[in-house]
């Protein structure tokens, strides 16, 4: 039962965070109730008055005549002075009773003030500490979106500049591969050239120095032309002084190089001719296949060779 105060004592009007707490009603329970009547008390006191009233004329009221036929009992003033007392005492036990009753009131009201303040900063402090984790929960949540975001932007712009970086060295390696390729076939190009160079010089001092007293040398040459020659009926071999004694003796395995069997061929000695050099003779033309001819027409071959590889 909620019942309003009397007393302004009991109004509390309190701020606590964002709530808003008033309070203008005391509770009370309902074994705690109590109710003061002053018309009771009143009508009590009025029916005792007339109790005193109805009693005969000895029990202490005074005789008198009365100009109507009944006999004379209070006289109203004093009837009206024992009202009076009676509505001063009642009223003024009521005053205290309820004074009291007030004063308990507003200490449980206190009290219950108190205990509903207690419970309001202990919610308030709960939501606030909820509210406190949530924002922390959520800036963590955030920073961490952010760090993630900052990392991949990071990332994508440092993988482009590493991208960049790779291609230009990429480029870089790539000129500098052209260009020494251009200078190892330069390079390889002048040492084919002088290797050949170098290898006829020494095929040439080999066949001229060493092999020049080897006369199977020269014999060797003519039978490889005559065997080369095609349609040829009459064949003069020349050769030089020196070499003349000896292919005379081997005559012989010229004529079996001869690729047609009713061809001739006879030897001339040519004081023009040096050693290991000599000349065939035909219908058809002349042909040198002298040492030195041969070595010619070998370092032709090489530096022909070395410029198709180029």
């Amino acid at each position: 039962m909620q019942v309003r105060s009397l007393f302004p004592e009991v109004e509390v009007t309190r701020l606590l965070s964002s709530n808003l707490l008033k309070m203008g009603f005391a509770s009370f329970q309902d074994g705690e109730k109590r109710m003061i009547d002053t018309n009771e008390l009143v009508a009590k006191r009025i029916e005792a008055l007339s109790a005193k009233m109805n009693r005969p004329e000895n029990a202490g009221f005074v005789a008198g005549n009365s100009t109507d036929g009944f006999a004379a009992g209070l006289n109203a003033e004093r009837v009206e002075g024992l009202l009076a007392d009676a509505d001063t005492d009642a009223e003024a036990g009521s005053v205290i009773k309820a004074s009291e009753e007030a004063n308990a009131t507003l200490a449980r009201a206190n009290e219950e003030a108190e205990q509903i303040l207690a419970q309001a900063r202990e919610k308030a402090e709960a939501e606030r500490q909820a509210f406190m984790s949530a924002a922390q929960a959520q800036i963590a949540s955030e920073r961490v979106k952010i760090l993630e975001q900052a990392k991949a932007h990071g990332y994508a712009e440092g993988k482009q500049k590493a991208d960049a970086e790779v291609a230009r060295i990429e480029s870089e390696f790539a000129a500098r591969e052209k260009a020494l390729e251009e200078e190892y076939d330069r390079l390889l190009e002048g040492m084919e050239t002088e290797m050949i160079d170098a290898l006829t010089g020494i095929y040439e001092h080999l066949f001229q120095v060493e092999l020049s007293s080897y006369r199977g040398l020269l014999m060797n040459l003519l039978t490889s032309a005559l065997r080369k020659i095609e349609g040829g009926r009459d064949f003069l071999v020349h050769v030089s002084s020196e070499d003349y004694p000896y292919v005379s003796m081997e005559k012989k395995q010229l004529m079996a190089a001869l690729t047609s069997p009713s061809a001739t061929l006879e030897l001339v000695e040519d004081i023009t001719l040096r050693k290991n050099e000599c000349m065939i003779e035909t219908d058809s033309g002349i042909f040198d296949c002298g040492l030195g001819t041969q070595l010619e027409e070998l370092g032709r071959k090489l530096r022909l060779l070395s410029y198709d590889r180029s």
